[in-house]
């Protein structure tokens, strides 16, 4: 009877296990839970103020190029900074390396949460820096590549620095998936 008993406890566990990995696979690859479409090409702003005096540049011909409007060296330096940050954070792929250790987080997410302290360390001593600070943090939080913790931090700081900075009313919420709020929302 015991015998019994133990081979369903491991039979239980097993297919429990077995579930979860098939559900995170689905999860990460983004079939299981399907993207929700923007309905604005930049949800930064609810339309209402600009916020960052900043033009993006897109491809365009060299007649419709606009230049882009004086930009400090702290704040150019910074959005320098904060672009190869951006393209060096980790990236979903590498929670599918097989030879990882499941139980400890991926080193890269450690760098990234460092880089992440030193952002805003500039941050709290530059206040300039706030929009251009807002922006990365937008982007950040927007890359579905990146790990769901990693976008979830951004947009807990995002909310943190809006909110220092009375700019809440000038961002669009509704541009981040609820699950993300759900976790920043638990981050203090």
């Amino acid at each position: 009877m015991r015998r019994k008993s133990k081979k369903l406890t491991y039979l239980f566990w097993g297919i429990t296990f077995l579930g979860f990995t098939v559900g995170l696979g689905w999860h990460l690859s983004g079939k299981y839970f399907p993207q929700q479409a923007s309905q604005h090409p930049d949800p930064f702003f609810d339309g209402s103020a600009e916020l960052v005096g900043v033009v993006e540049e897109r491809e365009a011909s060299p007649e419709e190029k606009r230049p882009l409007p004086e930009i400090s060296p702290e704040e150019l330096s910074f959005r320098e900074r904060t672009n190869r940050v951006l393209e060096d954070f980790p990236k979903k792929e590498i929670l599918k390396d097989s030879g990882r250790d499941l139980h400890k987080p991926p080193p890269e997410l450690v760098d990234a949460s460092t880089e992440l302290g030193a952002i805003e360390d500039l941050l709290d001593k530059n206040p300039e820096l706030t929009k251009e600070g807002l922006r990365f943090y937008r982007k950040c939080a927007l890359q579905e590549a990146l790990l769901s913790s990693l976008r979830a931090l951004c947009l807990h700081n995002l909310k943190q620095r809006a909110e220092r900075a009375g700019l809440t009313k000038k961002i669009n919420w509704k541009q981040f998936p609820d699950k993300l709020h759900r976790i920043a929302d638990r981050l203090k």
